[in-house]
């Protein structure tokens, strides 16, 4: 058909001749089941499976390649002072026979498979708890077994009664109302189950010692596992009772103690709100007529020299008490708004300091919806420039970006030896009001080169 089989010192070769250029298939070795891999002569019977015979073992090894089995054959099967088995042929009844240095033997292939399907079947075993438990009546007439709700764990172990060729049979086992499907176990004799719950069960076995040809006869032992009271259902209701009233009794104590509670938070947020909103209208009255001035005095020096650049820069002064006015009366405002003054404030302070002023805004527009107290950028600008030297040779750079949820305002740090109008509170009001508004702190951290203040956004 197409192939050649090659008979070697190491087994058997499969070589594909009906290709171009002939290709090795497989090959097969004692891991496929040979008894030896000394393959000594080769046959092919009518149903076209491969026949072997191995040097010095006395035997014969037959390959089914469509049913992927290797199945030996040797004194057990009548294969007696063979001898060394020199050759392997086909007669004319489409039986083999087998030359060997004691003699000849005939094999009828097809009684070797209706031998290998004939099975005896037994279960030898059953322990629970790991106690060998004799239930050998209740296996033989097909008896429900009755276990306590303890005895939830057992061992099974079965065997099939052929003791010509017992290393052949092939076992798969179901614990059916546990398992989904058989478990196919090789070879294994024995399972064993844990910690089962309680209910109807039945274990069966089967066996085959050809490959997926598995007999429809099966052995089998029903049993039934008692329920322990504390997973019935009258005690799981019991329990579900008791948890219910407790939980109402509590929440009828916590209700009580919550309006108590919550009359004294009640106070305490608008007094906290109202103080928060009082430190927040100082630090506006606090921070703007400082702006003021020197915003007048650079506008003074405008009109004398550029009355063009003059009027932007009042224009601009404009948009930011406009953008004052509006927000007082808000707790928060969008981002976006805080964004859009903040760069108008700073386009003021470089008509005063040029180069001397770097600011960087690096905000993402998915957080132009996120919230943020009003004037909160403009304050920590300021501070900026109140605190450190401002100048073309050494410019104050300032870098605005989102990290983390947090708005950051970060600075180089070169100070001044001296600062005007600061009484140092500007920042503790800051901290003070953010405490009331959010969940998560303003954080404020200083290091030998850099100031940083992060902003939680709202």
């Amino acid at each position: 058909k197409g192939f050649l089989w090659i008979s070697t010192k190491a087994g058997l070769v499969k070589i594909n001749c009906k290709a171009s250029v002939p290709e090795y298939v497989r090959s097969f070795t004692a891991g496929d089941g040979l008894h030896s891999e000394f393959v000594v002569g080769l046959a092919e019977d009518s149903e076209g499976k491969i026949w072997g015979t191995e040097s010095m073992i006395y035997a014969v090894s037959m390959i089914d390649e469509k049913k992927s089995k290797v199945l030996n054959f040797g004194m057990r099967d009548g294969i007696n002072h063979s001898g060394e088995i020199m050759r392997i042929v086909n007669s004319c009844n489409n039986k083999l026979w087998l030359m060997a240095q004691g003699g000849y033997y005939e094999c009828d292939p097809l009684a070797q498979e209706a031998h290998a399907k004939d099975q005896s079947l037994a279960i030898t075993i059953m322990a629970v708890n790991s106690i060998d438990k004799h239930f050998q009546e209740e296996i033989q007439k097909n008896k429900k077994v009755i276990l306590e709700p303890d005895e939830n764990s057992f061992y099974f172990e079965f065997a099939a009664i052929d003791f010509s060729r017992p290393e052949m049979y092939q076992f798969a086992y179901k614990l059916e109302g546990f398992d989904t499907g058989w478990t196919y176990c090789g070879s294994r004799k024995a399972v064993s189950y844990t910690n089962i719950p309680g209910g109807n069960y039945v274990f069966k076995v089967k066996t085959t010692t050809m490959r997926d040809e598995w007999n429809e006869h099966y052995k089998a032992i029903p049993f039934f596992i008692k329920t322990p009271y504390y997973k019935k259902w009258w005690f799981i209701a019991l329990v579900i009772l008791l948890i219910i009233t407790g939980l109402y009794l509590f929440y009828r104590f916590r209700m009580k103690q919550q309006k108590q509670i919550l009359t004294l938070e009640t106070k305490t947020h608008a007094l906290g709100k109202e103080k928060s909103r009082v430190q927040y209208e100082n630090l506006k009255q606090h921070l703007n007529p400082h702006f003021l001035f020197n915003s007048l005095t650079s506008l003074s020096s405008l009109i004398r020299v550029d009355q063009k650049s003059a009027i932007n820069f009042l224009d601009g002064m404009s948009k930011i008490y406009r953008y004052i006015l509006q927000s007082k009366d808000e707790e928060l405002i969008d981002l976006k708004d805080e964004l859009r003054f903040i760069q108008t404030f700073v386009q003021l302070q470089k008509t005063r300091f040029e180069e001397g002023l770097q600011v960087n805004i690096a905000v993402d527009e998915v957080y132009n919806h996120k919230k943020i107290v009003p004037v909160t950028l403009q304050n920590l600008v300021e501070n900026s420039i109140k605190h450190n030297i401002v100048d073309s040779e050494t410019p104050l750079k300032i870098d605005i970006y989102v990290d983390n949820e947090y708005l950051i305002v970060k600075n180089n740090l070169q100070k001044k030896k001296f600062v005007e109008t600061s009484n140092k509170q500007g920042l503790d009001n800051l901290i003070s009001l953010y405490h009331y508004l959010s969940d998560r702190p303003l954080m404020i951290d200083e290091t030998e080169h850099f100031f940083t203040v992060k902003i939680p956004l709202i």
